[in-house]
C-alpha cells in the first residue's frame, strides 16, 4: 500500500509541493523583539498589511482600484434566478 501511495505522490506532482510553516501568535511575538511594546506593535503590522505599502501606493491606480473593486462586489453578489 506504500509503494501506491508514493507512486500516486509521483504522478501527481505532490512529491514537489514544499511544506509549509504554521507560525504562531507567540512565535511571531517572541521572534519580534526582546521588548514586549515592540513585539506587539509587530504583531499589530502583520495583522493589517496595508500599513506595509499604504505610503507607496500610486495615486494613478486608485480610480482603476475602485472600478474594480465595485466591479468584484456586483458580480460576486450576483445570484442567478434570484
Amino acid at each position: 500500500m506504500n509503494s501506491v501511495k508514493k507512486l500516486a505522490k509521483k504522478v501527481v506532482g505532490a512529491d514537489k509541493i514544499p511544506e509549509v510553516n504554521v507560525v504562531s501568535t507567540q512565535d511571531v511575538l517572541q521572534g519580534a523583539a526582546c521588548d514586549p511594546v515592540q513585539g506587539f506593535l509587530f504583531y499589530l503590522k502583520s495583522l493589517f498589511p496595508i500599513t506595509n505599502w499604504i505610503t507607496h501606493y500610486n495615486l494613478g491606480w486608485l480610480t482603476g482600484d475602485v472600478i474594480a473593486g465595485k466591479i468584484d462586489s456586483l458580480t460576486s453578489n450576483f445570484r442567478p434566478g434570484r
